[in-house]
């Protein structure tokens, strides 16, 4: 009984099999197998239900592109990566920013066409020292043509610790050196 103490069914089978016993009774009846495969279709419905319920909520959430990608950085540690443009840009400008929202590193690219333009940090901050060991984020800020900004979004590149097939999402989740759990539809390239 201890086991069933957190699974509906398996308190289901134990009173039904008690009641088997204390009535004296060798067989399952009818009624009881009717009552469990009842007790199935309400859990897989409810079940089922639920899941595409958590779902379209999932895909209705709205997350804030500067909020991501954190990663940590160990002392002395370097990061490439790259900010993807939609468009060409006149200028782009990385902000390398620690947990407290300061700017520890602002990165100058210059002007850049449309896809990727790769960057490194090199762990400095603008004063030449060393960043200390933390999580950090970059911002990219895109000013096209005229001076309008333009949609900018930072890739990082990171090697790959292991690999969940079926997680919490169901699909395949990376774990990524410095950038934590990062499902395998939010990759962009391998290699």
């Amino acid at each position: 009984i201890e086991s069933g103490s957190n699974d509906p069914m398996a308190i289901f089978l134990t009173v039904a099999l008690l009641d088997v016993l204390l009535a004296g009774r060798t067989e399952l009846e009818p009624a009881i197998l009717v009552q469990l495969a009842k007790q199935f279709g309400i859990g897989a419905v409810l079940g089922l239900g639920g899941a595409r319920l958590l779902v379209w909520l999932i895909n209705r959430l709205k997350l804030i592109t500067g909020l991501y990608p954190l990663l940590a950085l160990a002392d002395g540690g370097s990061v490439a990566a790259a900010v993807e443009l939609a468009s060409p840009a006149e200028h782009v400008r990385v902000q390398v920013v620690n947990l407290a929202g300061d700017v520890v590193r602002t990165l100058d690219l210059g002007a850049q066409g449309a896809g990727l333009a790769r960057f490194a940090w090199d762990g400095k901050a603008d004063s030449g020292a060393t960043a200390p060991a933390g999580t950090y984020q970059f911002v990219a800020q895109a000013t096209a043509a005229g001076g309008a900004q333009s949609a900018a979004q930072v890739l990082v590149s990171a090697p790959v610790e292991s690999v969940t097939i079926g997680g919490g999402q169901g699909g395949l989740t990376l774990t990524l050196q410095g950038l934590g759990e990062v499902p395998f539809s939010a990759v962009r390239q391998i290699g």
